[in-house]
């Protein structure tokens, strides 16, 4: 009685609903013959330990009485601030129909059959392997303790079904009787051997399911009645599971120490990311400057994905998804760099061009189609900007031909591309340095790339608009820009 007291002292001051225990623990004792002594014991050992480990207690009961009522009654009698999710569409408020709900997708498919079969048993004398009226009334006192449970927790509109985890001792409690009692009531050896190899499959079938779902036991859902994906499409889920691989997945890529990911539940997913990595939230519809990556959670596709997210969910495709017991937990997105100088055009049918940005020239306003004055005997880097639709099957190569007006070469460059490695739905920036040689006599040049495999040099094909032409340099290539080499002064 003392340790159980203690216990439910600290129930009532860790979660509030651990009240419903006065009640079911009243009952109990009135089933004894001698109720008040027991009861005594048990109830000075909780209010002892309130008093001991809530100091308040002491100072002013009365106004934390004040405080508990004010918090049942501002957070209970409210929904939860940020929605809500029951059967496929949000519900910030969900009926009655909500806890019977979680209880039976929270069960096992064991618990579950421990529970049909309780009734059969308790009609004759397999509870507990004793039968009785004592036997009956303490199965009967834990279904009451459930069904007040889920009465009590049904009143408030705020719901959310791991609200429901007290309950699950006493349903386990009734539904090893029900198992147990099936071989309590075996009559021969031969049924009995059935019984217990029934019994020994449930308690190999529970291991195995601590296993499975092990680290994420909060993702399982009754496999008989649908499992993770029912539960998915049920109630709201994603509460930091998945997050250890959605930061796995983010530490493996090069560039993840020089920009900033985009998520929510930040203090979860932090402690994964490697050392100069960041996560955060943003603050307004606008992501943060050097963001490079977002990640969209289960819990916010539930409910509304609000901006900046919502530019990329669910229009663009991810990167990669985090998906555990086959449900979708978590989309990463990667954030495409700004480009200075658009140009779509698609190479065969996995890379793309989205354009590029050009250092080392003078600017040449008012000349359309010219990007500026280049000196000679200076360096022209242009970086380019690409796109992966799918993954890439080979290396490619890439190149670069400087083709003056009269239509001859005038330098040359081939640049290889791990490309197979780029993955799919993926954004590269390259560089691409052009010397200019000084002897390079002055006038306008045409910049022309293109992909091609290494192993039959052949060119990978064009798609861009207007189509390209393939007297510049021949098929398949790319008029990228045009520059105007200075004459010699």
């Amino acid at each position: 009685m003392l340790v159980s007291g203690s216990c439910a002292g600290l129930s009532i001051l860790s979660k509030s609903p651990a009240l419903a225990l006065l009640p079911v623990v009243a009952v109990l004792a009135f089933a004894r013959h001698h109720p008040l002594r027991p009861l005594a014991v048990w109830g000075t050992a909780c209010a002892v330990t309130i008093a001991l480990v809530w100091p308040a207690v002491w100072a002013d009961p009365v106004q934390v009485y004040r405080l508990l009522r004010t918090g049942v009654e501002a957070e209970g009698a409210n929904p939860h601030m940020t929605g809500n999710f029951f059967l496929g569409q949000e519900d910030p408020a969900p009926g009655p129909l909500f806890y019977p709900v979680a209880l039976a997708l929270r069960t096992t498919p064991w618990t579950l059959a421990g529970l049909l079969l309780l009734p059969l048993i308790c009609r004759g004398r397999g509870v507990g392997g004793r039968g009785g009226r004592a036997g009956g009334r303490s199965m009967a006192t834990l279904a009451g303790f459930i069904i007040l449970f889920v009465l009590a927790m049904s009143l408030f509109p705020k719901k959310f079904d791991r609200y429901l985890v007290p309950v699950f001792p006493a349903v386990d409690i009734l539904a090893a009787a029900g198992l147990t009692g099936v071989w309590n009531r075996a009559r021969d050896a031969a049924m009995r051997g059935v019984a217990t190899v029934v019994l020994v499959a449930v308690v190999v079938a529970a291991l195995l399911n601590v296993v499975c779902f092990h680290p994420y036991s909060i993702a399982y859902f009754n496999q008989a009645l649908g499992g993770t994906q029912v539960g998915a499409r049920t109630f709201s889920m994603g509460w930091g599971e998945g997050f250890d691989q959605v930061a796995a997945w983010l530490n493996r890529q090069p560039d993840i120490t020089g920009v900033l990911t985009a998520a929510i539940m930040i203090p979860t997913l932090n402690p994964y990311l490697r050392h100069g990595a960041q996560a955060t939230t943003p603050r307004t519809a606008r992501l943060p400057d050097q963001t490079g990556y977002v990640v969209v959670y289960l819990y916010q596709a539930q409910g509304t994905v609000f901006p900046p997210f919502d530019q990329f969910y669910p229009h663009a495709t991810p990167s990669h998804t985090v998906t555990i017991h086959g449900v979708d937990y978590a989309w990463i997105y990667q954030v495409p760099p700004p480009v200075d100088h658009p140009q779509a055009a698609r190479f065969g049918s996995t890379i793309q061009l989205r354009g590029y940005a050009i250092e080392g020239i003078e600017g040449m306003e008012g000349i359309e189609g010219i990007e500026g004055m280049v000196p000679r005997g200076h360096p022209l880097v242009f970086k380019l900007f690409w796109q992966t639709r799918s993954t890439p099957p080979t290396e490619t190569w890439l190149f670069a031909h400087l083709v003056g007006m009269d239509g001859h070469h005038y330098g040359r460059l081939d640049i290889p591309y791990d490309t197979a490695t780029w993955g799919a739905n993926r954004f590269r920036t390259t560089e691409l340095p052009i010397p200019i040689p000084s002897d390079l006599p002055g006038g306008t040049y045409r910049l022309v790339i293109g992909l091609y495999d290494p192993s039959n040099g052949q060119r990978l094909p064009l798609t861009t608009t207007p189509p390209p032409d393939p007297a510049i340099d021949g098929p398949d290539a790319l008029l990228l820009t045009e520059v105007v080499v200075k004459e010699v002064e």
